[in-house]
């Protein structure tokens, strides 16, 4: 699963407000006054005008804000959910959030607002851009499509190789050549240090089924030197466990490309908490498989490959029964998508939107008032 690069435009439309060029983070952080009204209307009439400012709000929820800083985009948020029931804008309201008396009626109003949002089943409504469900993976359901390899391939499995045991396992016995390569970079800066020392991970991997060998590359992650080495394997499709923004240094490096597995239904939900926000909103959790480039979630589809977890209590039940299902559907994507009769899917970003980390308060409400009735 991809993070998200905070640097990279998701390109929605800007506009002028009150002679201001352009409506994004600069003005909404600045000392120059801002027409609510103005803002409201502008999302009523096309909320995607919105969807940069809000990516760029996003990244903003770990930063030091002065009061005043604060309450424009608590007021930025809660117009966006007050004007469109759209959960994303309720989501970072959240997060930005601090209790006090000025504030507080603006979380009153949106807190009113998601109770009133909820259907008999506790889950919230969905935003306008999703009602294209139910979902159809016909022809792209991963465990049931037919295909026919004619020659082995040969395939690069790159990341964490605690991952990598049962797949490699099960495409060697079809006669697929295999090989393994572990990154050692994350984002998080105590993951990163673990990542470092290659004996727990050699100890990990061991633990977890994966006997065979693998290659570390010792380099920055934005190196080109790993698109080199990885360039000499002459592989023709990858898999990827990484939890980084993935550049055209690695998933450039593979013939028909560098597979990844995203926890939600695309194109229509992407981003993070996708399983979460799949059961908040009551829309199917399906792993879809698909190709990375340089956007978030956007490149074009593999195929699907639904599981059962109607007997889960939690999102992280879930996430368990999609984890325990990544050797099968890994091995699907890459044997189909590097079959003659492999026919992509359009992922087209127009169809859906982009999800940011949920919350704990409203993890704790779909764990408690949804997943566990």
């Amino acid at each position: 699963m991809q993070t998200i690069d905070p640097n990279i435009s998701i390109n929605a439309g800007k506009f002028q407000l009150n002679g201001i060029n352009q409506f994004d983070i600069t003005v909404l952080m600045g000392e120059v006054g801002i027409d609510w009204d103005s803002i409201k209307k502008k999302f009523i009439t096309d909320s995607s005008l919105f969807e940069e400012l809000l990516f760029k709000v996003h990244y903003k929820r770990k930063k030091s804000l002065e009061a005043g800083q604060r309450t424009k985009v608590l007021n930025f948020l809660s117009i966006g959910y007050l004007a469109t029931d759209d959960i994303r804008y309720f989501n970072e309201l959240l997060w930005f959030y601090k209790e006090n008396n000025v504030d507080k009626v603006l979380m009153d109003a949106c807190m009113a607002r998601f109770n009133a949002n909820l259907d008999e089943n506790k889950c919230h409504k969905k935003p306008a851009q999703l009602n294209n469900f139910p979902a159809d993976i016909s022809g792209s359901d991963l465990s049931k499509v037919e295909y026919k390899n004619t020659t082995p391939l040969r395939i690069g499995l790159v990341g964490f190789p605690p991952f990598f045991g049962t797949i490699t396992k099960k495409l060697k016995k079809e006669g697929h050549h295999v090989e393994q390569f572990f990154l050692p970079h994350h984002p998080n800066k105590h993951i990163n240090r673990f990542l470092k020392f290659g004996l727990p991970v050699k100890i990990l991997s061991l633990l977890a089924g994966n006997f065979y060998s693998y290659r570390t590359l010792n380099f920055d992650y934005k190196d080109k030197k790993i698109g080199e080495v990885l360039k000499a394997g002459n592989f023709d499709i990858g898999f990827h466990k990484l939890n980084f923004i993935i550049k055209e240094n690695i998933f450039g490096a593979f013939d028909k490309g560098l597979i990844n597995d995203h926890w939600g239904y695309l194109p229509q939900l992407r981003g993070k908490s996708t399983i979460a926000y799949s059961a908040l909103l009551n829309v199917p959790v399906i792993p879809t498989m698909h190709f990375i480039d340089k956007g978030i979630d956007s490149g074009s589809i593999v195929g699907y490959y639904p599981c059962d977890y109607s007997k889960a209590k939690s999102v992280d039940e879930i996430r368990k029964i999609l984890r325990k299902k990544l050797p099968e559907r890994t091995v699907a994507a890459i044997k189909y998508a590097g079959s003659n009769s492999f026919i992509p899917r359009e992922n087209k970003m127009e169809a859906g939107i982009t999800f940011y980390e949920i919350h704990p308060w409203l993890s704790s409400h779909i764990d408690l008032n949804i997943l566990k009735q």
